[in-house]
């Protein structure tokens, strides 16, 4: 039936029923419009948290290790220190940058771990580093056991990073121009074609290709942990 009656004075209560129609039409249609509207959005929802995604290497350290600059005179008790030290102390920055993430709220500096790693004569302001072995024997004075070793693959030292463990690594003297006298920073993370570093040196490098790492590594890695491996 059309919803229309004629238009004269005598018509009011057809009208007024006219009107009426139109707006009951107007809620239902409004009322069906936000049902559907709500069940699409529902459907949505459902199926954007049932949908599997693909896994994905992660696209940023896993861990906040802090990294620090090795050339920041405020690590250094003296500006003597940092004249003597700064060059040489990627080892030291190493050994904080992890000791720090462990050890925290507690923070040490470049000075503290210096401190040890010249009472054990493990390091001199001209090579650097002495020993592999420096490190695990600097960084017992704090507590902290040292795997370290030329066993692992480049796969474990990314693993290790990724599972919680930052990775000391090493790049050898005149391996590349960048690092011509040789150089150790940490691993904190990877993926299948990035490594993700703290690098103290005034390169501040936050990751590496794996392929070009790879041509670069000494193979040397060394991973602390306090009281045991968890």
């Amino acid at each position: 039936m059309p919803l229309t009656c004629p238009l004269n004075e005598n018509n009011v209560a057809c009208l007024t029923f006219t009107h009426w129609r139109y707006s009951m039409l107007k809620r239902i249609l409004g009322s069906l419009f936000w049902t559907v509207v709500l069940a699409v959005v529902g459907l949505w929802a459902l199926s954007a948290i049932s949908s599997p995604h693909p896994a994905a290497g992660p696209s940023m350290p896993l861990h906040p290790l802090v990294r620090i600059n090795q050339l920041d005179p405020a690590q250094y008790a003296s500006q003597q220190e940092y004249d003597t030290w700064a060059w040489a102390a990627c080892s030291a920055a190493a050994m904080t940058e992890v000791i720090n993430l462990y050890a925290q709220p507690t923070t040490y500096t470049i000075h503290d771990i210096l401190a040890v790693e010249r009472s054990v004569k493990e390091i001199t302001p001209e090579l650097g580093l002495l020993e592999d072995q420096g490190i695990s024997l600097t960084v017992a004075h704090f507590g902290f056991q040292t795997d370290w070793g030329y066993g692992r693959s480049l796969d474990q030292v990314v693993a290790e990073a990724n599972g919680g463990h930052p990775v000391i690594v090493g790049i050898p003297p005149r391996r590349t121009g960048d690092y011509p006298g040789g150089h150790l920073l940490v691993v904190v993370g990877g993926d299948p074609r990035t490594l993700f570093v703290a690098d103290s040196s005034k390169l501040n490098r936050a990751s590496f290709p794996r392929t070009v790492f790879a041509g670069l590594w000494s193979g040397f890695s060394a991973v602390l942990s306090k009281g045991g491996r968890q």
